[in-house]
């Protein structure tokens, strides 16, 4: 699997938009970091039979399949962040 870390939101339309797909529907079933956080887009959808995750991700533009994918990815970058002690720096602490 291709990974999208490390690259800027920009390069999204980069990549086939069926493997767009498959990272939602993957982030649809599951949290990456274990637990979504309030706002979540895939709060609702998670628990569903896998079936229904598909076909809810299948129905979905292009738009918002990146939109999700924004999302996941600057959630990611917030709640990381912190926990690497990367300098010492908290994202919005200065």
């Amino acid at each position: 699997m291709v990974s999208i870390r490390g690259h800027g939101v920009q390069v999204l339309k980069d990549f086939p938009v069926e493997q767009r797909r498959t990272w939602v529907i993957a982030l649809m079933i599951e949290c990456p970091l274990g637990e979504a956080l309030d706002g979540c887009p895939a709060t609702g959808v998670r628990g569903l039979p896998l079936d229904e995750v598909v076909g809810l991700v299948d129905e979905l533009s292009e738009e918002d399949l990146n939109r999700i994918i924004r999302h996941h990815r600057q959630c990611l970058d917030t709640r990381e962040w912190p926990r690497s002690g990367c300098l010492g720096v908290v994202p919005g602490k200065g």
